[in-house]
């Protein structure tokens, strides 16, 4: 399971804070399809580092309104969800 991934639920544990800020969110979870079964997502500090430093990099993409440059790696597209676009 790759790390976006995981960067992602951790974004949306990040909503759910915004919303219950009395309640601490530790964890999330991924379901994966083909074993069926649910992962469990620590919300680590690494995992956290990497969070902001896509933010940060986010940030300045839009700031600059420049598109991103392509992955290093096309084999990562074949499986994007904006491939078709």
């Amino acid at each position: 399971m790759g790390a976006h991934f995981k960067m992602q639920v951790l974004a949306y544990g990040h909503l759910l804070q915004t919303l219950h800020p009395d309640k601490p969110v530790r964890r999330g979870f991924l379901y994966l399809i083909p074993t069926r079964e649910a992962v469990p997502v620590p919300f680590t500090a690494h995992l956290q580092r990497q969070l902001d430093k896509a933010l940060t990099q986010m940030a300045a993409i839009a700031q600059a309104q420049q598109l991103p440059a392509p992955p290093d790696t096309p084999a990562r597209c074949v499986d994007c969800e904006f491939a078709a676009l």
